[in-house]
């Protein structure tokens, strides 16, 4: 129960002393799970089966029951709050209900990894099409899409909870998700997500990959070739953007405000890891080339660093306007030269430069405005 309004009367001494009593018995069965409570309702309503000799106790219980929402294991979560795009509690999941979802994000994807690695010799059988190995490879990437996207939540994140005032080990409404957790999130991202090795499969596997059959009468005749790249494309850069919303944004900033700086994983902190992570060949020091998902994921952050430059609307914090100029000057910095290395292919000498006038376009076109 999310909520129970109180009875407007008054409880008289014996009253009370009776639902304590029954808070009591409710303890007890629900610690031994050997209590079970049936309410009934009117058909099709929420309002309670009108019948004199058990209405009369339904709030008693109903209350008491309430009481115990602050008790371990008497977890609640909605579909908003599991859904919605500003809902900042990572322990709402609708793929996960442990007691610490990173912890279960890491093993599962981990676990996809290796059965990717695996793939052809568990799926290509004698006389069977390849594109049977296609089919199998999208749904374990879709798995690891919504395994991934559990990390979102952490970074900026704060723990909800129903308690009421006076419940037993009542907490307060929300509470900070420790920046070492905020942290992991962003490194695990780095990590599983953004990386060069992260969606890296092996060779044997990406030349069996077969045309996908076209299913009945399909309007649109599927691939010849298996567009694996934009799949990853896609599931990197609804990540990337993810991480730099508004509404995560804003989340962070509320969160910095309320708990302190040096408690959560800031703002700055967080642009300045994905940049890092993102641009980490080119930043080391002896630059190495870029493969080129990775050049298209680093695109896209730099689309979204001079969005956020030149496009900020009301809704957007105004400090990510200068954090996120700043985050290109310092790169547009650290890459001057960078395009003489030794060693780099043609691709990423080419990516090189043209990333650092585009950087330059971006902050000329913001100073002259």
């Amino acid at each position: 129960m999310e909520r129970i309004w109180p009875s407007s009367v008054e409880l008289s001494p014996a009253r009370r002393v009776g639902m304590e009593r029954v808070g009591q018995c409710l303890a007890m069965g629900m610690a031994s799970k050997s209590i079970g409570v049936k309410f009934l309702f009117n058909p099709g309503s929420t309002e309670f089966w009108s019948d004199p000799r058990f209405s009369g106790q339904y709030n008693l219980w109903l209350r008491q029951i309430a009481r115990q929402a602050a008790k371990s294991g008497h977890v609640f979560g909605t579909d908003e709050d599991a859904r919605s795009s500003d809902a900042g509690d990572p322990m709402v999941q609708d793929w996960d209900l442990s007691s610490d979802p990173l912890l279960w994000a890491r093993d599962r994807v981990e676990l996809i990894q290796l059965l990717w690695q695996k793939l052809p010799e568990r799926v290509l059988f004698d006389n069977e099409p390849y594109g049977e190995l296609t089919d199998v490879l999208m749904g374990l990437v879709y798995q690891y899409a919504s395994t991934v996207d559990i990390a979102l939540r952490y970074v900026g994140g704060q723990f909800q909870t129903r308690d009421h005032v006076g419940d037993p080990d009542g907490r307060p409404p929300f509470s900070m998700v420790p920046k070492v957790r905020q942290q992991e999130a962003l490194d695990f991202l780095n990590s599983y997500v953004f990386s060069a090795t992260a969606l890296a499969f092996p060779a044997d596997l990406l030349t069996r990959l077969g045309p996908r059959q076209a299913r009945s009468f399909e309007l649109h005749h599927p691939f010849v070739d298996v567009p694996l790249g934009n799949v990853i494309r896609n599931l990197q850069g609804s990540m990337l953007v993810g991480l730099l919303t508004t509404d995560t944004i804003q989340r962070m900033r509320n969160s910095e405000a309320k708990y302190g700086a040096a408690a959560v994983l800031t703002i700055p902190e967080l642009m300045a890891g994905l940049t890092q992570g993102l641009w980490s060949e080119l930043l080391a020091p002896t630059p190495g080339s870029v493969v080129g998902l990775r050049r298209d994921l680093q695109r896209r952050h730099l689309e979204r660093l001079s969005a956020l430059v030149l496009k900020s609307s009301d809704r957007d914090n105004p400090d990510m306007r200068a954090l996120a100029r700043y985050q290109l000057t310092e790169l547009k910095r650290r890459l001057t030269g960078r395009e003489r290395a030794a060693g780099l292919d043609a691709y990423t000498r080419a990516h090189v430069v043209e990333v650092q006038a585009r950087i330059a376009k971006v902050l000329d076109a913001h100073i002259n405005e």
